[in-house]
């Protein structure tokens, strides 16, 4: 899988995960954090194999807006 977002706000991470579904299946995944915050991870994935990731990381960062995207690989 590949995340682009761990957002605080349930909305911000469905507006976040609008605007992505071009890139691929958004899905937004509730985790808590160790210090027992609540996040929203906002998920594109997954993807058949890793250059698929790079490629999608690469146009999420500079077509997207996002330069804290990052491929996560599970």
């Amino acid at each position: 899988c590949w995340y682009v977002a761990a957002l605080s706000s349930e909305e911000g991470a469905r507006v976040l995960s609008q605007r992505l579904t071009g890139y691929g299946k958004v899905i937004i995944q509730p985790v808590t954090t160790g210090s027992g915050q609540r996040l929203q991870r906002v998920r594109i994935g997954p993807l058949a194999t890793v250059e698929d990731g790079d490629r999608t990381l690469d146009d999420v960062i500079n077509r997207g807006g996002y330069p804290d995207a990052r491929l996560v690989v599970e």
